[in-house]
């Protein structure tokens, strides 16, 4: 029957790559994310624009200046250079296990590469099939004092975490 396709169908559908950064899902205007020799690939630009970088191109080069550093790399390339962005020193230098590629005019780069380049900590989720990024260093904590009772509230990378320190008692997570 009809019904009986459509579920058949449904079973064998493939969910779609996501990213979140910092809890939001980022939405991709062409090139979406997509698997290529085992690693998460996304559109460079949509990515570093997200997280507020300035995104260049210059004679094959790809750079995203974010902060006091400016990463770099090629097209193609088998390293990513990080510079100090007012001296130009040169950070650090790191080989990449998959190269970046263009897949229809866009630059495409393995996401963890591309985060961890940025300072940001990488997680997968695989039942979501969702990359997700975000700043350890800029989780925000808030403490509550009610009367005997110490909450705190965190945002971390799945959400909210609460913990509270009841009077006499141990902390409850």
């Amino acid at each position: 029957t009809a019904l009986d396709m459509t579920l058949q169908d449904d079973l064998y559908a493939v969910r779609a790559l996501s990213v979140q950064l910092s809890g939001k899902t980022l939405t991709f205007p062409d090139v979406q994310p997509f698997f290529e020799n085992g690693r998460t690939m996304v559109p460079f630009r949509a990515v570093a624009e997200a997280l507020g970088a300035e995104v260049g191109f210059d004679g094959g080069t790809v750079s995203a200046s974010l902060g006091g550093k400016v990463c770099r790399f090629a097209i193609g390339g088998d390293t990513l250079t990080v510079s100090d962005r007012a001296t130009g020193k040169v950070l650090k230098t790191v080989p990449l296990d998959a190269s970046p590629i263009e897949k229809d005019g866009r630059t495409c780069v393995p996401v963890r590469f591309l985060a961890e380049s940025l300072g940001l900590t990488v997680e997968w989720d695989d039942g979501a099939q969702c990359a997700v990024l975000y700043d350890r260093d800029a989780a925000r904590q808030l403490r509550l004092r009610l009367s005997d009772t110490d909450i705190r509230v965190a945002e971390g990378p799945e959400g909210l975490l609460l913990a509270a320190q009841l009077p006499q008692a141990d902390t409850v997570v």
